[in-house]
């Protein structure tokens, strides 16, 4: 290329040095090819080194490898990823897109016609990406399984037996759920029923009734999206022991009241909601009226039904709060916060004699509360006679207009 551009220059044909790029390249690229080794020096020796080609090429140009990852399993890649392969630790969350393909030749798994079926696509779906807890069992063990021979941003089929993927329409079924959620759709029809009455079983979508009826192959095309450590993202409650929710409710608790004293009410009703849900699971496990279960029911469950029905009123859900204050009497009837706030929400939700004789009540268990119940008392008093003189004044206004 020097040579080039200096003869043009000097002869002052600077149009001719193109035509001479365009020979000089192609014996460049032949000679860095066949005739000129690469070496690299170590900074700590003198001893060189010929680049392989993984070192020249980039991963993600890597594509179009084939190999049987167990099963009878096989996978293409169609591109490469980046990085190494990922290391998951258990309850490592795997974000990833697939689309799955009904073929209709179970004798051959490679086989691809106008007949084979798309079942799903993640990427038109709506739902996002399809999320899988790594080291939990998945009912469809076959993602996992693809997935560790993955690196992030490759994207591969995977072309699997009828053996291995039999219980995909029930992986499919509850995604195709989840995305209706998301997007506030409604749900399938019922299962249908057969005769006197009786239900045959059904996924409510017929192209995966038919594949339950006669499974046949699918190839899976996966795009890795990421992974995300166990540490960076919180776990769903399903894929937590109760002992682990259990050690996990006074953080939750603390977390729900430092948002409370933010008011930021929403996220404190959020962080009441997940624990009170680990109460449950907790709770079901032991005898009732044990001191286990006390520890649980009184000293954990109670005030976090309290807490939210404080949020809730706050957000003026004042039926909803009362209902919560309604489960924290019948573990304690003689509650006094809880009949105090139940006051409160029922006062809000215009149940005035219900609300009189929740603050009575809290007075009677509670003296010092008596002058806040006579507050309390005198601001119903005041709000019953202004909406009497309302609707008085409502009346006679629709009683003069006729």
């Amino acid at each position: 290329v020097f040579f080039c551009l200096s003869w043009c220059c000097h002869h002052g044909h600077p149009h001719h040095f193109f035509s001479f790029l365009m020979l000089a390249l192609p014996f460049g690229l032949i000679v860095f090819k066949c005739e000129v080794p690469l070496y690299t020096a170590s900074c700590t020796n003198t001893v060189t080194r010929r680049l392989s080609l993984e070192e020249l090429v980039p991963q993600s140009i890597m594509a179009e490898e084939s190999y049987d990852v167990g099963r009878g399993v096989r996978k293409i890649i169609l591109h490469g990823g980046q990085g190494p392969l990922p290391e998951w630790k258990k309850n490592t969350k795997i974000l990833f897109h697939f689309r799955a393909t009904y073929l209709c030749d179970e004798r051959d798994i490679d086989h691809t016609c106008k007949s084979c079926i798309e079942l799903d696509d993640t990427r038109r779906m709506g739902g996002g990406p399809f999320e899988l807890l790594a080291g939990l069992e998945f009912k469809l063990p076959i993602f996992e399984t693809a997935l560790k021979t993955m690196r992030v941003g490759e994207v591969a089929t995977f072309s699997c037996p009828k053996d291995v993927c039999q219980s995909y329409p029930y992986v499919s079924q509850a995604w195709r759920h989840v995305c209706a959620q998301r997007q506030n759709k409604p749900l399938p029809r019922a299962p249908h029923t057969g005769c006197c009455g009786s239900v045959v079983a059904t996924t409510g979508h017929d192209d995966l009734d038919k594949y339950t009826v006669a499974p046949r192959p699918l190839r899976f095309e996966i795009e890795l999206e990421s992974t995300l450590p166990p540490e960076s993202h919180e776990q769903d409650s399903w894929a937590l022991s109760r002992e682990e929710k259990e050690e996990e409710l006074p953080a939750l608790r603390k977390e729900g009241n430092a948002l409370f004293a933010a008011k930021n009410y929403l996220a404190a009703l959020e962080r009441y909601r997940r624990a009170l849900g680990f109460c449950e699971d907790v709770l079901v496990y032991r005898p009732r009226a044990s001191d286990s279960w006390r520890e649980v029911a009184i000293d954990m469950k109670l005030p976090l039904l309290i807490n939210a029905a404080q949020c809730l009123i706050n957000t003026r859900e004042f039926v909803q709060a009362a209902e919560r204050c309604t489960e924290a009497l019948e573990l304690d009837a003689d509650h006094v916060k809880a009949h105090f706030v139940r006051g409160n929400a029922l006062a809000g939700a215009w149940r005035v004699d219900e609300a009189r004789r929740h603050y009575e009540r809290a007075a009677q268990l509670d003296e010092k509360l008596a002058r806040a119940v006579a507050k309390k008392l005198s601001e119903l008093e005041r709000l019953e006679k202004e909406k009497t003189e309302s609707d008085r004044s409502q009346y006679q206004r629709m009683f003069q207009s006729q």
